[in-house]
């Protein structure tokens, strides 16, 4: 069980890609893991979001996407997303991209750390590369 992403990339013709880089994959709590991870290199406090507060901080204020600082901006899609389905856009695909890339560099400088943070690191800069992919290939990026 968990949280898999893959680009949506079939054709019109219902062919797939040839090019399409691998699908990555987490478990549901090793994704709020990366995500919070992601968020805190960014300067944002994941767990007191709207829409994280409810289970995995109860008693914390919860903050509004409003408030996120400028340099996370444009994670928003990514972190304020349902980990239950759904997909992000082409053009959020493009928006999203180059700000993860930076913060995993933040977070895990090298693949050194634990399994765990070596798993996350490597499964980070393929959602990345994926999610560049299919922002270049206007297709979008599920979550299934």
């Amino acid at each position: 069980m968990g949280l898999d992403f893959y680009a949506g990339c079939e054709h019109e013709d219902g062919r797939c890609w040839h090019d399409v880089p691998d699908a990555t994959h987490w478990a549901y709590g090793g994704f709020h893991r990366f995500r919070t991870a992601v968020a805190a290199a960014v300067g944002v406090e994941l767990d007191r979001m709207e829409g994280f507060r409810a289970y995995f901080a109860p008693d914390a204020v919860q903050c509004s996407w409003d408030e996120v600082p400028e340099q996370a901006r444009p994670l928003i899609p990514f972190l304020d997303h349902s980990d239950c389905g759904d997909e992000l856009g082409p053009v959020e695909c493009g928006t999203v991209a180059p700000t993860p890339r930076e913060a995993i560099e933040r977070a895990w400088p090298v693949e050194a750390g634990t399994e765990l943070q070596d798993y996350d690191r490597r499964q980070g800069l393929q959602l990345v590369e994926l999610m560049t992919w299919c922002a270049e290939h206007h297709v979008p990026l599920v979550f299934c």
